[in-house]
């Protein structure tokens, strides 16, 4: 079990790596497709990406099936729907503290 979150953390760490220098790997169809600034694809990390295919390729998979999603179907049209409890404690908050900005500061 830990050699598979060993060999997912080098995964990610070679997608990252590749990544930073302009590389990106996609799956199409039973093969990959290479796309990296002109003349930038070094030697090694092409020789790598050969050595790996295998598991370049289980990845991308796996990767790919967790992009599924589900459309949300919309809510029916209301005056008004009713808070959560986050947003009740935000303007109970709001409410206490006259002229705070609190809940309108940025992240």
């Amino acid at each position: 079990m830990k050699k598979n979150t060993a060999d997912r953390s080098d995964i990610l760490f070679f997608f990252k790596t590749i990544k930073r220098m302009g590389i990106n790997i996609r799956l199409t169809g039973g093969g990959l497709s290479i796309r990296s600034p002109k003349g930038k694809l070094p030697k090694e990390v092409l020789a790598e990406i050969k050595d790996r295919k295998q598991e370049i390729v289980m990845f991308l998979r796996q990767k790919d099936r967790f992009r599924a999603y589900t459309s949300l179907e919309p809510s029916e049209k209301k005056y008004y729907y009713p808070l959560s409890p986050a947003q009740k404690r935000v303007f109970i908050l709001q409410q206490m503290e006259e002229g705070g900005v609190n809940y309108n500061m940025p992240y």
